[in-house]
């Protein structure tokens, strides 16, 4: 159960506190998927269910998924040193009603 707890909570991108009972204390599903991650056991069973979806065919290679959101920046980002390396104003930080924010857009194929 607390493989699923962990599949779980990267489907959901709850945080780990919000993990239901029924796999398991969230500490100790924490402390698995840790392990996991650092030593690369994660990365190996994800490419082995990426790849048996690919041999199965139900990965659709035409498929593309985009994701975006837009963060705040810390009040003190308005105020770098000047002289720095420049950014591409399409790179830099620009003024909305909240404040100084950016965009972040993601775009991945089906692999990844």
């Amino acid at each position: 159960m607390m493989v699923a707890g962990i599949l779980w909570i990267m489907r959901t991108g709850a945080p780990w506190r919000d993990l239901p009972e029924e796999f398991g204390k969230c500490g100790t599903v924490y402390d698995l998927f840790t392990t996991w991650n650092r030593d690369g056991t994660l990365d190996e069973n994800l490419d082995l269910l990426l790849a048996a979806h690919v041999d199965a065919g139900a990965i659709d290679n035409e498929l593309w998924c985009v994701d975006g959101t837009t963060v705040r920046a810390a009040k003190c980002a308005a105020g770098a040193a000047k002289g720095g390396a420049a950014e591409a104003s399409c790179e830099a930080f620009g003024r909305s009603r909240g404040g100084f924010s950016t965009k972040i857009h993601l775009l991945f194929d089906p692999h990844g």
